[in-house]
């Protein structure tokens, strides 16, 4: 599972390293929108999604069974153990997460723990809700909005976020030992998994590459057309669209760059960031 970059974003959050509060950041600028109560309560529910990233991903880290006993303490009353599952109960606590989305999570993170490799598109799309879908239904109660009304587009916005960061990170990933796309997908354009360790793309891989770069706009596309159309609705939920807005910024420049997947890491500058919360802002400020 790819992770963004961490950094504390006011000192009383620096021991929660919560995953949207760097710079670097695709998540950095939509956070920064919120009030401050709501921007910590993310950043406390980030920081368990971290921890949880982290079992899976960094050498010496605590298992996912520690955060499963975590999630039993958050929600069962008992003290929890660790510095993010106390700040996930502050969270849970103060806007009445529900449980099962973080179970969600961690059976997402469990695909990545035992290598899963996904046969079908479909199969990927639900590893993708599993580890982003699911994150996005947590954020509702914080955004101030009812599952009832956009429990849709956070899902299906979590899955397109998802497949932009696989779209991006291929090379990454293979080398974690990570083959994220469909084993279909790679049958039908000739590619072994093997060629996603070279060191730059052929022209098969490119080709694979843009077809998954399409998958991911469409996702992009259909997320949108999902957002509630209530204009009181839509301003809640800003810092997703700022999400949306910003990973669709980042997959065209990854298109405009030939896919260099394997290469390199496609990045957005900060100010290209900044100029894409500021147009979304005014976009959702003006009801457009």
């Amino acid at each position: 599972m790819t992770a963004p970059i961490a950094a504390p974003v006011t000192a009383e959050n620096e021991a929660l390293r919560a995953p949207a509060a760097g710079e670097q950041s695709s998540f950095y600028y939509a956070f920064l929108l919120l009030p401050a109560a709501r921007r910590r309560a993310i950043l406390e529910v980030y920081a368990f999604l971290r921890a949880a990233d982290d079992a899976v991903d960094e050498p010496g880290a605590l298992p996912l069974e520690v955060w499963s006993a975590e999630l039993d303490r958050v929600y069962g009353g008992a003290e929890p153990e660790q510095e993010a599952g106390r700040a996930l109960r502050r969270a849970v606590r103060a806007f009445d997460i529900p449980r099962r989305h973080f179970d969600s999570l961690l059976r997402g993170c469990a695909m990545d723990r035992d290598g899963r490799r996904y046969e079908r598109f479909e199969e990927l799309e639900d590893y993708c809700w599993h580890v982003a879908g699911v994150v996005g239904r947590a954020c509702l109660p914080i955004f101030g909005v009812a599952e009832s009304e956009a429990g849709e587009y956070a899902d299906r916005l979590g899955i397109a976020l998802q497949l932009v960061n696989i779209v991006r990170d291929v090379g990454e990933d293979a080398r974690r030992g990570r083959v994220y796309l469909p084993r279909e997908d790679l049958v039908r354009f000739g590619v072994a998994p093997e060629e996603l360790l070279a060191p730059r793309a052929n022209e098969r891989v490119r080709a694979l590459l843009a077809f998954e770069g399409e998958r991911a706009e469409a996702a992009l596309a259909r997320a949108r057309a999902l957002l509630p159309r209530a204009r009181a609705t839509r301003r809640k939920l800003l810092s997703a669209q700022v999400m949306g807005a910003v990973y669709a910024a980042l997959l065209a420049r990854v298109r405009r760059e030939g896919y260099p997947s394997l290469e390199r890491r496609v990045r957005l500058s900060r100010s290209s960031k900044l100029w894409v919360a500021a147009r979304t802002w005014l976009r959702v400020q003006c009801g457009c």
